[in-house]
């Protein structure tokens, strides 16, 4: 499968996808390109947390203010400066 989706890498990286469709194919995938020996890369992209992370903290209520109290809990990384030039 690695020689068709990229013959001269041995590494995949995805940007993480939460919705639960997703996630049970990426788990999918991730098991096939192990077995095959590829290094994965995870990387989060359109969530400032990890879903699994509000998960860890207990059950939130359907309020923002719930929602926002709990972000409150985490720290939020500072986003990448800007890059000056793109190669």
């Amino acid at each position: 499968m690695m020689s068709k989706l990229a013959p001269k890498s041995n590494e995949i990286a995805f940007q993480v996808d939460t919705e639960p469709y997703a996630r049970e194919r990426d788990s999918k995938i991730e098991e096939i390109l192990k077995e095959a020996g590829t290094i994965l890369h995870r990387v989060s992209g359109h969530t400032l947390l990890e879903v699994g992370d509000l998960e860890s903290i207990g059950k939130l209520s359907n309020t923002m203010s719930a929602f926002v109290n709990a972000l409150g809990k985490f720290k939020i990384p500072k986003p990448f400066d800007t890059p000056e030039k793109i190669p």
